[in-house]
This record gives C-alpha cells, sequence and structure tokens, in this order.
C-alpha cells in the first residue's frame, strides 16, 4: 500500500507522470486456491470466476514469481453467472498438456481507464501433470528437458522411491558439464529442478 508513481520526463525541468494511491483491503471470499491434476496429451479445462464488467486475464507464474500474461486467445467466455448477476463464468483450455504446462496459474479481472491498468489476481491454480500409462506401484521419474527416459537411465543414474515416506531420491555419479539442465522428477506432482554442474 502506499503512492505510486509513474512518467517520463518532457524536458530537464519538466516530468509527466500519473500518481496512484493504493489501498489494501481483505475479501473474504478472495483468493481462491485450487488444484488440478491432468494426464500428458490429455486437455485440461480451468475455470474462474471473476466480477461482470471485467475483461478476463489469465498468465502463469514463473521461477521469479512474476506472472507471465498467457494470450487472450486462449481464454473462451463461457455462459453463466452468479444469481446475482454480478460475476461471470470464463474457461482457460490447454490442449495436448505436456510437463512444461504444470505450475501455478493466476486469473482475476482486468479493468482499465486512460492511464492504468488494474489487474486483480482472484484464483491460484496448482496444475499437475501426470503420466496416464502410469500405474500406482510404479517408481518416479525423472527427466531432463529434451531426452528421453530411457537415455538419462544409464550406469551413472540411479533411482530409490520409497513409497511409506513419499521420498524419491535420484543420484548422478561422475557428474559433467553436460549433465547441467532443468529436470522434471515426480509422479503424480512434478517437481522442477535446475542443476548446474561446474568445474
Amino acid at each position: 500500500a502506499g503512492t505510486y508513481r509513474c512518467g517520463v520526463n518532457v524536458s530537464h525541468y519538466t516530468e509527466s507522470f500519473t500518481e496512484l494511491q493504493l489501498s489494501i483491503k481483505h475479501d473474504a471470499k478472495y483468493p481462491m486456491d485450487v488444484t488440478k491434476t491432468a494426464y500428458l496429451g490429455e486437455e485440461v479445462n480451468i475455470t474462474c470466476q471473476i466480477p461482470e464488467e471485467h475483461k478476463a486475464h489469465f498468465c502463469k507464474e514463473d521461477d521469479n514469481h512474476i506472472c507471465q500474461n498467457i494470450s487472450s486467445s486462449k481464454v473462451t467466455q463461457m455462459n453463466g453467472s452468479s444469481e446475482r448477476n454480478e460475476e461471470r463464468v470464463f474457461t482457460v483450455i490447454i490442449s495436448n498438456v505436456g510437463i512444461r504446462d504444470a505450475g501455478v496459474y493466476w486469473c482475476g479481472a482486468e479493468t482499465r481507464d486512460t492511464y492504468l491498468t488494474f489487474i486483480s489476481l482472484t484464483t491460484k491454480i496448482q496444475l499437475n501433470i501426470t503420466n496416464m500409462k502410469e500405474k500406482a506401484h510404479e517408481a518416479s521419474m525423472c527427466v531432463k528437458d529434451g531426452v528421453s527416459l530411457e537415455t538419462i537411465r544409464d550406469d551413472r543414474f540411479s533411482f530409490s522411491d520409497e513409497a511409506s515416506t513419499g521420498v524419491f531420491t535420484v543420484n548422478i555419479t561422475d557428474l559433467r558439464e553436460e549433465d547441467s539442465g532443468i529436470y522434471w522428477c515426480g509422479a503424480h506432482v512434478t517437481t522442477k529442478v535446475n542443476l548446474t554442474v561446474k568445474k
């Protein structure tokens, strides 16, 4: 909360800026927290409610906790409203989901006036990706981006999966610089691991 200013220097002596006074209030209805699980290659539908008069906003959180906007072409509005007709429902359809689609998404409402855009992120969606062919008793997996599971399972990689504790461990011996990269590990919940190997 507080005063924000944004603007430009018109000359050495003049500046043009917009000032915004931001106050924060708690709404017991928001934020909503949703967890969804989708199968690799399948389609997932994410629905959100926003105030009737506002534009829908949908974004995915990156590693720096910044929510990157997702093209509005992926947002399909649905018919439906609350009893008071104050809110409407929209849905986002992600088809052919892959490991990289896992993560935290936010949806909410966007409003604009002459100089300012206001975005209220009201619903947090944790999207988990799982392999439909995977059976409950099968061990978890760890895959490097762009590398097949068969390739990564060489003599330098060993895996242990303790079902009773829910702990999955990957051991890599004889580390090499080419082992650096992004790995996706897990079973029903995927975890992104960024490995950097230095000399």
